[in-house]
């Protein structure tokens, strides 16, 4: 299963109820897919049942990368004023980027155009709130939609609340491009909120290219520089010779109970990578500098067997009182696996297979995508992934075990 089947699931805070899709006190699931017929497919949870809902392609011409959706702030005509809207980012055949914008009710195609270098892969998107003096400098929320161009440097399309624009920003170090696609997160430190962008490069190193927007507003809003992060080790003391691969995932997590390896502040900027190996990797800043972990590899329930990991996908989650994060990869074996922190330990869990509502024969699955959401008032994640036999599925946590559910095809 290539990296066009990844899903791609988020939580909406709807600003008003929509009769068919009412949700959860007006929070609602997506999970988008891109179809084999190059359309863009939506499964959501109505509140009652899980429906399907075909957004075709943009333009008649079809989508061929896998979507980014993210929930933001926006004016939106439909709302006439400030709300929030959901946008979803795809790569389509013509080689142009095309946003899907809507509000649960109504959906827009717009074409953003494509870089001198047309993209590859499938894009990331963040929205992205100026700060100044700790206050929050815009109306509504700057969105950076970053993707891998064809010649391997990171392009840029940069929403500035009125138009949409391209930047190229370049090549990580001369001699290294990148190698996959990007994965984002915005983090505040010192007072300062900047934009981080996780990218494997040519060299097997872990490149960031971090933005700072403190004291910028024209152009793409941002101060930027390239920074190498290196090579992972297999002791967890410092660089090491173990070269990275795939599509990163980052995340900020603030621990609610004391943590060693915070070193300095409250936040911690985490970002979770694959090794050649098949080991899963951690880059983290402590409060100081940068760290890696090595969190070696899952195994499997039934053979006992340590198993590769593919592309990670990350979300916060709150249990028992303690909020962790929690890591879901899918195993060389056709498994979910997730990796958590429980306190004291990084932990694995073997999710297995799900099973066919039709054929009730298992199947394999392809990389993950996670979002939280509450359901019957339980506060839960929900990670979908596609199954070899075409069908996407969702594990969630039921408040006692972790259940498999067949959303079947489109």
């Amino acid at each position: 299963m290539g990296q066009s089947q990844m899903p791609s699931a988020v939580t909406y805070d709807s600003p008003f109820v929509i009769q068919d899709q009412p949700g959860e006190n007006g929070r609602v699931l997506y999970a988008f897919v891109r179809g084999e017929d190059g359309h863009l497919y939506r499964n959501f949870w109505s509140g009652k049942e899980w429906n399907w809902v075909d957004h075709g392609s943009p333009q008649n011409i079809g989508v061929s990368s896998a979507p980014s959706a993210i929930s933001t702030t926006q004016w939106w005509g439909r709302l006439q004023n400030a709300g929030s809207v959901i946008d979803v980012f795809a790569r389509a055949n013509d080689l142009n980027l095309y946003r899907m914008t809507g509000d649960g009710d109504y959906w827009e195609w717009d074409p953003l155009g494509q870089p001198q270098a047309p993209l590859t892969g499938k894009p990331a998107a963040t929205e992205y709130w100026r700060l100044l003096d700790g206050e929050l400098r815009d109306a509504t929320a700057l969105i950076y939609v970053f993707g891998r161009d064809v010649d391997g440097e990171l392009q840029l399309s940069f929403f500035d609340g009125n138009i949409w624009a391209w930047f190229l920003h370049g090549f990580p170090s001369e001699h290294v491009s990148v190698a996959d696609d990007p994965g984002v997160a915005v983090y505040d430190f010192g007072g300062r909120r900047k934009l981080y962008t996780f990218v494997t490069g040519s060299d097997g190193h872990l490149h960031v290219h971090i933005g700072d927007g403190a004291n910028k507003r024209d152009g793409d809003g941002m101060n930027w520089e390239w920074a190498d992060q290196n090579l992972p080790s297999q002791d967890n003391r410092g660089p090491g010779t173990q070269t990275v691969a795939g599509t990163p995932a980052a995340t900020v997590w603030t621990p609610n109970r004391p943590n060693a390896e915070l070193v300095q502040g409250d936040t911690m900027l985490l970002a979770f990578v694959r090794g050649t190996d098949g080991h899963l990797y951690r880059n983290y800043w402590n409060g100081q500098t940068w760290v890696w972990f090595d969190h070696q590899m899952p195994q499997n329930s039934d053979t006992h067997q340590n198993t590769s990991v593919g592309d990670p996908a990350v979300a916060l989650y709150e249990y028992n009182g303690l909020l962790r994060p929690y890591v879901f990869v899918r195993g060389d074996d056709g498994h979910l696996y997730s990796n958590t922190w429980n306190g004291q330990n990084w932990v694995w869990f073997d999710h297995q297979t799900p099973q066919n509502s039709a054929t009730h024969q298992n199947t394999d699955v392809g990389d993950p995508s996670v979002a939280s959401y509450t359901h019957d008032g339980y506060p839960t994640l929900y990670v979908f992934a596609r199954g070899r036999d075409g069908n996407l599925y969702a594990s969630y946590w039921d408040g006692q075990k972790w259940q498999w559910r067949d959303q079947n095809s489109h």
